[in-house]
């Protein structure tokens, strides 16, 4: 599964590793919030 993150910052980055914990076959985007 593809997911798309939207912000740069720790809290971002630290869902994904909150979810790639969950499931090993995900993929993560990130990409810069609106601000």
């Amino acid at each position: 599964m593809k997911i798309m993150i939207l912000g740069s910052g720790a809290r971002e980055y630290s869902i994904a590793l909150a979810l790639r914990r969950v499931d090993k076959n995900l993929e993560f985007y990130f990409a810069p919030g609106n601000g």
